[in-house]
């Protein structure tokens, strides 16, 4: 990212407000979260390389918010593109997943914009694991895009330095959606496009693969 901006708004699960463009004036210096982010893209770098660089080719800016408890979340608006809003994430590890997670968004803005993934009108809904929620396929798809990447950055980070329990656990839940949740939900719709068809198939292909998709 290009910089960084303490806003200190708050920051629910669904909803977070972006800063005026005057709040850029109001950026101050960030040590904590800089050196968290310096060393988040070097964890990246040495897990899959030139991610960091996969990373920088979507996202420009970060907006840091309180969050109401102590859970690190994370977001992106498709009408914002480059920004992402970020709270109570200065472990590096997992702030590395947050990037992946959000950068993962604003390339799949950027697929969807370009070629239809989905056929016009479909009104069909499927289960979320990452919402716990029935949402559209679109939403859906997004949300697997997202997950295999960062099945990819843990499962590479592993086999580079190894993974610490916590981290070891989150892989082990981002697999089992993957193994339970998307695969059988996202074989079975009928109204992916030709290019939506092929991007669900090379998600699930390259969980295991040596690139980000």
């Amino acid at each position: 990212p290009s910089y960084l901006i303490d806003y200190g708004g708050a920051f629910t699960e669904d909803a977070f407000p972006w800063p005026p463009l005057e709040a850029g004036e109001q950026t101050q210096d960030l040590p904590q979260w800089d050196s968290s982010f310096v060393e988040a893209l070097n964890i990246l770098e040495r897990g899959v390389p030139n991610s960091s660089a996969w990373v920088g080719e979507v996202l420009r800016g970060v907006v840091i918010y309180q969050s109401p408890d102590d859970a690190t979340r994370s977001g992106t608006q498709a009408e914002l593109p480059g920004l992402m809003a970020l709270s109570n994430a200065t472990d590096p590890v997992l702030l590395g997943e947050h990037l992946i997670h959000e950068s993962s968004h604003q390339f799949y803005n950027l697929f969807k914009a370009a070629c239809p993934l989905v056929r016009p009108g479909c009104t069909a809904t499927f289960y979320s694991p990452i919402k716990r929620a029935d949402r559209p396929v679109e939403k859906v798809l997004a949300g697997v895009h997202a997950v295999a990447n960062m099945i990819n950055y843990y499962t590479r980070l592993r086999d580079v330095e190894g993974l610490s329990d916590a981290s070891s656990g989150r892989l082990a839940l981002l697999c089992e959606w993957m193994v339970c949740d998307y695969r059988p939900t996202l074989d079975s719709v009928e109204d992916f496009t030709e290019a939506g068809s092929l991007f669900w198939r090379t998600l699930r292909d390259m969980v295991a693969g040596p690139a980000f998709a």
